[in-house]
């Protein structure tokens, strides 16, 4: 949560090694591995993890651990763009939480359950599901719950297109999660406020162009992979951002900042249609992107794309 992520996927894969036949012991190294590899686009891993994390039981399952476990798999949901998974999932753990009553529980799991609700048109129920939140953790003391909710107002804010309440909302959610620290939370939390400067349509949305820039190096420093490439496109997508001059850069056999991005991806084990998706490509470019990542790394498969900078910067 603090950010140190250097070797963490090494030591909970060895935790979950060493808690053999005992899976529920290493639960939270699952839940640890199910988030990393979805912050790096390795999909097809994430899923299982998650799963993993819970145990073949979810009725036996320990809520916390379920719950964020829960915000892990509506939030890859939500990133296949399919909002029908997201929403069941997001319904069905919000259940299991009604039923035990302890709402700080659901600081992992709110943003993603309310925004698959609110997305998949039910917005009324999202704003229950708020507003439920909200007077589950009144008067606690619950820093990470807190952080949560200002967040969800932000996604309730920006579903009804009040833009700059819901930028407001979301850089004081960055603060409250900068301030236990919890640095991805903060730099996502950065990209929404930046997101909604441009949506906005006053002299304001300029402000998202640092938002934004801010994020997309906080999460390059944390190694969110696929976050870092949505950033920045979402960056270069900005109206106010300042466009390059006319006529392509020649890179020849090196990769261009586009293809780096694309072959990073591509070799977390995105497919084209989910690469596109992320960088606002479509498929056709982004499979013409690969083609020339692979002849330029003179790779032989997508998996050799995975780390295309160090390639690249030796002159493949």
């Amino acid at each position: 949560m603090t950010g140190r992520w250097a070797d963490l996927a090494v030591r909970a894969r060895a935790h979950v090694a060493e808690a053999g036949e005992m899976p529920y012991i290493a639960g939270d190294a699952m839940l640890v591995l199910g988030v990393l590899t979805l912050a790096k686009g390795e999909w097809g891993q994430a899923g299982p993890w998650f799963s993993a994390a819970v145990g073949p039981s979810e009725e036996e399952a320990a809520v916390p651990l379920l719950a964020a476990a829960s915000g892990g798999r509506v939030r890859l949901a939500l990133a296949r763009k399919d909002l029908g998974a997201a929403a069941r999932g997001a319904a069905d753990a919000w259940d299991r939480l009604r039923t035990k009553g302890v709402w700080v529980w659901a600081a992992e799991l709110a943003p993603w359950a309310v925004e698959a609700t609110a997305r998949a048109g039910e917005y009324a129920t999202a704003r229950d599901m708020v507003d439920e939140f909200a007077a589950g953790i009144e008067h606690r003391q619950a820093p990470a719950a807190a952080a949560a909710l200002t967040w969800c107002r932000g996604l309730l804010a920006t579903i009804g297109g009040a833009f700059p309440e819901a930028a407001e909302r979301f850089r004081s959610a960055r603060a409250r999660y900068q301030d236990l620290p919890r640095p991805y939370e903060a730099a996502l939390a950065a990209e929404a406020a930046g997101r909604c400067d441009a949506l906005a349509d006053s002299p304001q949305t300029a402000a998202g162009i640092p938002e934004l820039t801010a994020a997309a190096d906080e999460l390059e420093a944390l190694g969110a992979t696929w976050d870092v490439a949505r950033v920045r496109a979402e960056l270069r997508a900005h109206p106010d951002a300042e466009r390059r001059p006319q006529g392509r850069p020649r890179y020849g056999d090196r990769l261009s900042p586009r293809e780096q991005e694309v072959a990073q991806l591509a070799g977390a084990g995105l497919s084209n249609r989910e690469i596109a998706a992320t960088l606002h490509l479509s498929p056709r470019t982004v499979e013409q992107h690969v083609a020339r990542a692979l002849r330029k790394l003179g790779a032989v498969s997508r998996h050799d794309l995975a780390q295309p900078d160090s390639d690249a910067k030796r002159g493949h």
